[in-house]
């Protein structure tokens, strides 16, 4: 009887870090949500500028010479280079948050499988061994292929919001400096 409520006792420490550890890990998934939901926002008001920008020089009066075309293609250029920012910065918030908690996960698993404390697992990176109750255990180490699609997933967004601004602003240019090129297409 003593040695079940000395085990017991034992095991409460890690089942309150094993909670502690898996609470973290929502608020950090809800906080990562939080921040997609800015990036989505944020880059559809930049398409709505854009398109606002671009229908702009479409409607320009017939007063505006090609000397103007700087005006539109300079707007254009600041939104797409702040947006820009605001986009690489909050994904990389993104892509951190996203890491830990794959290695959160990782470690919550291997706690409660060899009954282990986080100050125990902590002793050693990720991938290296530990030694544990008289044996040698692994820690395990996050999964690199999540990491590595997330990172081509931003990647390809960044250059299709790259390609997009250059689109806008080429449309700029040629708008009001080549009105023969106009095929009879009118945007308004």
């Amino acid at each position: 009887m003593d040695q079940t409520h000395r085990n017991t006792t034992s095991e409460e420490p890690i089942q309150k870090e094993i909670d502690k550890l898996d609470r973290k890990n929502k608020k950090q998934e809800k906080t990562v949500r939080n921040l997609e939901i800015k990036v989505v926002q944020n880059v559809n008001l930049y398409f709505i500028f854009q398109a606002v920008i671009l229908a702009s020089t479409t409607v320009a009066s017939p007063s505006t010479t090609c000397r103007s075309w700087w005006i539109p293609f300079t707007l254009s250029l600041l939104a797409a280079i702040s947006n820009l920012l605001s986009f690489t910065a909050t994904m990389s918030k993104v892509l951190t948050s996203r890491d830990e908690i794959d290695q959160n996960l990782a470690d919550l698993g291997f706690m409660k499988l060899y009954q282990m404390t986080q100050d125990e697992l902590n002793q050693v990176l990720p991938g290296t061994p530990l030694n544990h109750r008289g044996g040698e255990i692994v820690r395990p180490k996050a999964s690199s292929m999540n990491r590595w699609k997330r990172r081509l997933v931003v990647y390809l967004s960044a250059g299709l919001f790259v390609g997009f601004s250059a689109v806008i602003m080429y449309g700029c240019y040629s708008i009001l400096c080549r009105p023969g090129d106009r095929k009879c297409v009118k945007l308004c």
